[in-house]
């Protein structure tokens, strides 16, 4: 429910009662206009007049959220509770005011408070999601978001900020899915364009991500953080002068945008024109999280230092300072005393910079001066052009001493061992560290590129500390881990805790079979099972505290099992003569009418199939039923039509859309891959999922295809 459906609400109920006024109505007619200054005056005139008034202060505290008087909102929003404290919209925006000030953990508490008066709430899981999300608690948060688009499917932001939790833990791949499924609900959403391409741009596929902020600025032409994400993209293929463009036009929309003057300074530079690249750097101090450090001192400006001495401060990583302290003979020559300020590795090469009088290392006391600059502002300050860039070489040099202490680290490093394949890599490096100092000098001998040698591209980056000689196993990922016990199909596992537990059910019976036992409801037994629901406990957050406290699972009732004949697979195949693999020893089973309901209503499904690996595959699909048939609709080329020509196997979830706990669950095979009908097929289903006529998403060439499924066992929750 948004912000104007619950100002409406409100509204409608306000009229009807007997605080029914002239001036609510006025601040409520502004406040959907947009004036939102006059909705807040109109509304506290209101409360002044009628302090019991809860619509007045719901809607005060919606209002002032909005024009981002965060501190307001929250004052208003208590006062909204301490009248109706039963009213779960109340504590939702509370939250959002919470979160607006950074009390994520009253915030967290307030929507806990949300979803125990209203557990079917998706704006309340939504926001959870935000709170965890700005918490650092992403996996917490993609519960939240994932739980929030189950409650409504149609919430476009329940699907984009899945996406955006997937990219906060790394995994691109899967956020464009999300993203995507985004877009399907609402093709004209400019801030998904913009995500969208902004993941694009992460996996690699530059050409999508310059379309997709494109179309993000074609739908809100104000929309400068794409015009500036169209700009990156752009410069990332090398079309740097539609990338200037792009950047420019986002500064004309906001003149004080620093990201879009920071990476139109990068094109400059990239392009060659230190003109006007250099001095458009400086706005890497407001674009950036780097910091301007603050002396007593003036920044020097570049004119004559007149014996001054000139404190050059390193800003950024090991390599810009070795790169950018070039620049010290120049500053010399302008009459200053260099001290240099750079991170302790580098003082000793630092030092042997002509020009250097002193340096010191970071974090130790500063001798006195009388200027300072940043490293990187030097070439600005010098007004560097392509062709008066410092190039006298070599101007640094490395101690005598450097190659004999090199050969020892390497000898005494725990775990390299000479061997055959290593040892072309250890007499490269021997021959580095011993080579004469001259030979050291920058830029020939700047840096050691790591790929070169074998001993340190065998393994993984991740798996390279000692610390950690096997690779981590996240709990995202164990149930895709190839299992082998014996005897086959007849595993004992323990079942996952929580959190997925919408699809928990479909992956579960398509990687363990119908066999699986579990410890914790007894060998065989099909009952007992709780869907557990995906309300956090105690999640951290980073930087800071924990932010939650205790709280209980929702629980729903046991899983039942229906009537019907039903028996373990034994584990053998054969093929058809159309090449689809069918199951020896399963009887099928007719569909029980929840199941059919389910089925044949507005409710997304999730479909299983097997991987090759035997890992399960998960995608949720529109889905149909014809008597005891259960169909749904893909494209030949995709991962499902290969899975089930291999193994007929499949599990499919389905729950109600409107009371998300009645499901089914459904163990069964695939009998028959039918293109005949497929077209107008899907189209019957965009009808019924989308009240569209023809399906939007046809890409050109694509081959539709029905695959028609039987049941072999079904369970069914119905609280």
């Amino acid at each position: 429910m948004g912000a104007a459906t619950i100002i409406q609400r409100l509204a409608d109920n306000a009229l009807s009662g007997p605080h029914a006024n002239v001036g609510f109505q006025l601040a409520f007619d502004a406040h959907l206009s947009g004036a939102l200054d006059e909705a807040v005056v109109g509304y506290r005139g209101v409360v002044a007049d009628v302090p019991a008034h809860v619509d007045a202060w719901a809607n005060l505290s919606i209002a002032l959220q909005a024009l981002g008087r965060a501190e307001e909102a929250a004052a208003a929003g208590r006062r909204a509770l301490a009248l109706r404290p039963d009213m779960a919209e109340l504590y939702v925006n509370l939250a959002a005011a919470l979160k607006s000030l950074g009390k994520l953990g009253e915030a967290l508490d307030a929507l806990e408070r949300a979803i125990a008066l209203q557990p079917g709430s998706a704006v309340a899981y939504l926001n959870l999601g935000n709170v965890l999300r700005a918490a650092g608690a992403a996996e917490a948060a993609l519960d939240a978001y994932e739980h929030a688009a189950l409650l409504a499917p149609g919430d476009i932001a329940a699907h984009s900020n899945q996406g955006l939790a997937l990219k906060d833990l790394g995994r691109p791949a899967a956020a464009l899915i999300r993203f995507r499924r985004a877009l399907a609900v609402n093709p004209s959403a400019a801030e998904v364009h913009f995500n969208f391409g902004n993941t694009l741009r992460e996996t690699g596929a530059l050409d999508d991500a310059v379309e997709a902020p494109g179309r993000a600025v074609a739908l809100d032409p104000g929309h400068i953080r794409a015009r500036t994400n169209l700009g990156v993209a752009l410069r990332d293929l090398g079309r740097t002068a539609e990338a200037l463009a792009a950047f420019e036009a986002a500064i004309a929309c906001d003149g004080d945008y620093a990201d879009a003057h920071w990476n139109r300074a990068l094109a400059l530079l990239l392009s060659g024109d230190f003109e006007r690249g250099w001095p458009a750097y400086e706005w890497r101090w407001r674009a950036t999280t780097m910091t301007p450090r603050k002396f007593s001192a003036p920044l020097w400006d570049g004119t004559p230092a007149d014996r001054r001495t000139l404190l050059l401060h390193a800003e950024q990583g090991l390599g810009d300072c070795l790169q950018f302290i070039r620049y010290a003979p120049l500053v010399v020559a302008r009459g200053a005393t260099v001290v240099v300020e750079c991170p302790a590795p580098l003082a000793s090469l630092v030092g042997s910079c002509a020009g250097v009088s002193e340096v010191v290392a970071r974090g130790a006391p500063l001798p006195p001066f009388d200027l300072h600059a940043p490293l990187m502002s030097l070439p600005g300050l010098l007004a560097t052009r392509a062709d008066t860039i410092p190039a006298e070489t070599p101007y640094l040099a490395a101690p005598k001493s450097a190659g004999a202490a090199l050969e020892n680290a390497l000898e005494q490093a725990p775990g390299r061992k000479k061997s055959a394949s290593s040892g072309p890599a250890i007499l490269g490096m021997r021959m580095i560290a011993t080579a004469p100092a001259t030979q050291l000098i920058l830029p020939a001998w700047r840096t050691i590129p790591m790929s070169r040698y074998s001993i340190c591209k065998r393994t993984p980056r991740a798996w390279r500390s000692a610390k950690c000689p096997w690779p981590p196993i996240s709990r995202r990922t164990w149930m895709t881990s190839p299992i082998r016990l014996s005897p086959p199909n007849k595993w004992t596992c323990s079942l996952p805790s929580i959190p997925r537990w919408r699809i928990w059910p479909a992956l579960w019976v398509a990687r363990f079979g119908s066999s699986c036992r579990s410890r914790r409801n007894g060998a065989g037994s099909s009952r007992g099972t709780t869907a557990r629901g995906i309300r956090p406990c105690g999640y951290s957050a980073k930087p800071g505290p924990a932010i939650g406290t205790a709280c209980s699972s929702v629980s729903a009732k046991p899983l039942r099992s229906s009537n019907g004949p039903q028996c373990e697979w034994d584990g053998s195949l054969r093929q058809t003569a159309g090449g689809l693999p069918s199951i020896r020893g399963r009887a099928t089973m007719e569909l029980p009418d929840l199941a059919k309901q389910l089925l044949a209503g507005k409710n997304f499904a999730t479909i299983a199939t097997l991987m090759p690996s035997g890992a399960p595959q998960a995608s949720v699909v529109w889905v149909d039923v014809d008597g005891d048939t259960i169909l749904f609709n893909t494209s030949e080329g995709r991962i499902k039509p290969n899975n089930v020509r291999r193994d007929a196997r499949v599990a499919i979830a389905v729950h109600n859309a409107e009371n998300p706990y009645q499901q089914a669950m459904i163990q069964g095979h695939v009998t028959e891959l039918v293109h005949d009908g497929a077209d107008a097929h899907i189209d019957s289903l965009a009808k019924k999922y989308m009240g569209v006529d023809t399906y939007p998403f046809r890409q050109e060439g694509e081959q539709r295809v029905i695959i028609k499924i039987v049941a072999d066992k079904v369970g069914l929750m119905d609280p």
